[in-house]
Order: structure tokens, then sequence, then C-alpha cells
């Protein structure tokens, strides 16, 4: 379940971290300097970010996939309920064997 949005978390914070190379390239001759004092941080951050994205987007993929779920739950329920569906029976001989216990 979590393949998709992991794929979809890493790609976006990949474009991120190149975007912000082209961005920062001015830095360039002070960067050594940087990755020594603040390298940890960068590192922290991009793990952050990622972990948040990937949250987000598993989060949302579920909401997608179970909107309709409740819908169709309650629509067995009522069948059953009414003895339309083919659980009808299975479900009443158990309830009739639990009530007998």
């Amino acid at each position: 379940m979590t393949r998709g949005p992991a794929v979809l978390a890493g790609g976006f914070s990949l474009v991120l971290f190149f975007l912000l190379l082209g961005e920062l390239r001015y830095l360039a001759p002070f960067r050594s300097g940087l990755l020594d004092r603040h390298g940890l941080h960068i590192a922290l951050f991009f793990a952050g970010l990622y972990g948040n994205l990937l949250a987000g987007l598993v989060m949302l993929a579920g909401r997608l996939r179970l909107q309709g779920a409740g819908q169709k739950l309650r629509q067995v329920d009522q069948e059953i309920r009414a003895g339309q569906h083919e659980l009808s029976r299975e479900i009443a001989v158990g309830l009739d064997d639990e009530h007998a216990a």
C-alpha cells in the first residue's frame, strides 16, 4: 500500500533537492564548510520532509481508497438484515448457535 506514495514522496523530495542545488549554486565555494557544519541538519531536514510527505500521501491514498467503503458496508448490512444476501442464512445459523449455548 505504501509503494506508490513512497515513490511519489521520494520523487518530490529529489526534485526539491535538485531545485535547491540549482538555486544555491552561488554557495558552491563554501560547500565543504557548509556540509561540515550543517550537513547533519540538512540531512535531517530532508528525512523529515520525506517522512511527512510519505505520511500525507499514505493518508490521502487511504482516504481515496476507502471513500465509498462505509456506504458499501451499510448496503450489505441492510441486505443481510432483510435476508436478501447469501450471508444472511449463515449469520442467522451462527446467531442461533450462540443463543442456544
